[in-house]
């Protein structure tokens, strides 16, 4: 188990590190589109129709998973998604199981 947790830490930062990522493709594609490509008025309705989809997929997560908000505990629950994808992976035998 100890020899596991430097890659499940690497595995969640990834997972983070992706999401932000994400993020930055869209504001740079956005932000290309409407001062090179297009111009405000029609990029307008469209930045705010992708950041109320944001604003949903994250309304969405928190019904699915009723836990308190905080970053410390999505970060544990992505370390412990990852850790039984991990145990799965090498045929550990998951103590609590």
């Amino acid at each position: 188990m100890e020899s596991l947790t430097p890659l499940l830490g690497r595995r969640t930062n990834g997972v983070l590190w992706a999401g932000l990522a994400l993020l930055l493709v869209q504001w740079s594609l956005f932000l290309r589109l409407t001062f090179w490509e297009l111009s405000w008025d029609v990029m307008e309705p469209i930045s705010y129709f992708f950041s109320s989809l944001w604003g949903i997929v994250a309304y969405c997560y928190f019904l699915v998973r009723p836990l308190p908000i905080a970053m410390c505990c999505d970060i544990s629950i992505c370390r412990a998604t990852s850790a039984g994808c991990l145990f799965r992976h090498v045929n550990f035998c998951h103590p609590h199981k």
